[in-house]
């Protein structure tokens, strides 16, 4: 079975916030925390992983009208330091870029690796093969 048929089928609920849904999920005996948001990302959102915190950007969509070229960056989520559990963010939409994957504490699902924060989109998330 693939992740996501897994997660699909036995996901555990654990924690709500405004923006982020978190479950716990057990796949070959090793406990995964993902982390999914609420909000479907744009054209115009911009997910920035900073330090140990994920923000979301959304630039406005008549930047002349408004006056600015950039938007106000929200924070979402901010992580603690966790060896037992593999975390998984996954951003549901098609955000114009993440920035700060591959830096720090963040992985994109091209790098996936346990020890660190996996960030991915949710079309990723469905095909996502963990060995």
């Amino acid at each position: 079975m693939t992740f996501y048929a897994v997660f699909k089928s036995t996901k555990a609920f654990l924690e709500e916030t405004d923006f982020v849904e978190i479950y716990n999920v057990r796949y070959f005996d090793k406990d995964y925390k993902v982390i999914i948001t609420k909000q479907c990302a744009n054209r115009c959102s911009v997910i920035h992983c900073i330090d140990n915190h994920i923000a979301w950007e959304q630039v406005p969509l008549f930047s002349k009208l408004s006056g600015r070229w950039y938007g106000d960056k929200l924070p979402i989520f901010k992580f603690e330091a966790t060896d037992s559990e593999t975390v998984i963010f996954v951003v549901k939409g098609r955000p114009n870029g993440i920035v700060g994957l591959d830096d720090g504490i963040f992985r994109c699902a091209d790098n996936f690796n346990e020890k660190y924060i996996n960030v991915m989109s949710y079309r990723k998330f469905k095909k996502l093969c963990i060995k």
